[in-house]
């Protein structure tokens, strides 16, 4: 976990850097890196995919996040889910509904209902 946290601290000051440099080229490249990462075999990459989307606040990924929702691992649902509550796009519901029912880990369980929760205040 440290890894990643590590990791992930790296990948968003890379992503601050190269957006400040040259923004539009920078976000679009960053943008088709993520989602390609969203299918990678590795579960760290596809973790830390699915959190950046939501950092890059950019809702182009929400349709590519919503199609991760169920991933096989833990921490990408987590991470998929807690994106789409900061990209805070409604189109989500559905998904994040049907994903509650699904749901055996408490915690994430518990990330559904926070993101629902913050989807519908808007």
């Amino acid at each position: 976990m440290l890894f990643i946290i590590k990791r992930k601290s790296f990948l968003l000051l890379l992503l601050l850097s190269i957006i400040i440099l040259s923004p539009v080229k920078a976000t679009e490249e960053i943008f088709n890196q993520l989602i390609k990462d969203l299918s990678s075999p590795s579960v760290e990459i596809r973790s830390e995919a699915a959190w950046s989307l939501g950092e890059l606040g950019d809702l182009r990924a929400v349709d590519y996040l919503i199609k991760t929702i169920n991933d096989p691992d833990d921490s990408v649902r987590y991470y998929v889910i807690k994106s789409l509550g900061n990209l805070g796009d409604n189109k989500a519901l559905p998904h994040l509904e049907k994903a509650l029912k699904l749901e055996v880990q408490p915690w994430i369980v518990q990330a559904i209902e926070e993101t629902i929760n913050k989807l519908t205040k808007n």
